[in-house]
């Protein structure tokens, strides 16, 4: 839709794609370059964090034990505002980091103030982010204080590649040629600075073994794991009972990333 000027005019009266498009400042559309997004205006942003407090608020009445706010990571639009590469706004939104920062706070103080103190509310953060003008991990660490306050934990994952999108965002899901626990030293030195907080790691963590190591050490309160339950989703049961030398292994081929970024089902190369 967005790629017809034709049907994207025919629709605008009653679906403004240019509002879906909407970016922190003006720049071409990442799937459809000819395209511009246009910048925010601040009530789009004001929108946009209601539609955030709404929505967390719908999940507490549905009986949902928690919320976890994709925050700082991967290039989408809370990412987005946060780092210099896409954020050249020149009002209180844009500039250094307490300003690109405002709109993701204001989204997590929205959120607690609609679910109130004693929600659980997770963020989810990019310890680093491996392009020129993103953020770096001692931003990182500076964004978690300014959000201290507003939630209970906090996932430590990696970010956008050189791509700045899928074809190019291996780090935060893994391939073979990138090292296992990639992001394990991270949250140790996020639970080192904010110990009160709750930190969980993501991150080509292989087995139950290691993840028990990491809590042990005290790098990390909680293990996240992904595209290893996809290789076998009994993982966390055989962990439970003593059959971990059955857990079939995820082997990072990112077969399953692939399929789920051409719009196709879930599809794994072991399983």
């Amino acid at each position: 839709l967005h790629k017809n000027k034709f049907t994207r005019a025919l629709v605008k009266p009653v679906l403004d794609t240019s509002h879906e498009l909407a970016s922190p400042s003006a720049q071409p559309a990442r799937w459809a370059p000819d395209i511009i997004c246009p910048e925010m205006t601040k009530e789009q942003i004001h929108e946009i964090i209601e539609a955030f407090a709404k929505t967390a608020k719908l999940c507490k009445d549905a009986g949902v034990d928690g919320v976890e706010v994709h925050a700082v990571h991967e290039g989408y639009l809370l990412d987005q505002f946060a780092i210099e590469f896409f954020n050249k706004r020149t009002d209180e939104y844009g500039g250094p980091l307490e300003n690109r920062a405002k709109f993701p706070l204001q989204i997590l103080q929205a959120v607690r103030r609609a679910v109130g103190p004693r929600f659980p509310i997770d963020m989810r953060i990019s310890a680093v982010e491996h392009v020129p003008g993103s953020i770096t991990f001692e931003d990182t660490l500076a964004f978690i204080g300014m959000a201290e306050k507003y939630i209970d934990a906090v996932q430590i994952s990696c970010g956008l590649d050189k791509g700045f999108g899928y074809n190019g965002n291996v780090k935060m899901s893994t391939t073979i040629f990138e090292p296992h626990e990639i992001n394990v030293e991270y949250a140790a030195a996020v639970k080192k600075t904010y110990p009160e907080l709750i930190v969980g790691v993501v991150g080509g963590i292989e087995t139950p073994e290691r993840a028990e190591s990491i809590l042990v050490e005290g790098k990390a309160d909680l293990i996240a794991i992904g595209r290893a339950l996809l290789a076998d989703p009994e993982w966390v049961l055989k962990a439970q009972t003593g059959k971990a030398d059955q857990i079939r292994p995820c082997v990072r081929c990112l077969q399953c990333y692939h399929i789920a970024t051409e719009y196709r089902n879930i599809g794994c190369a072991v399983n």
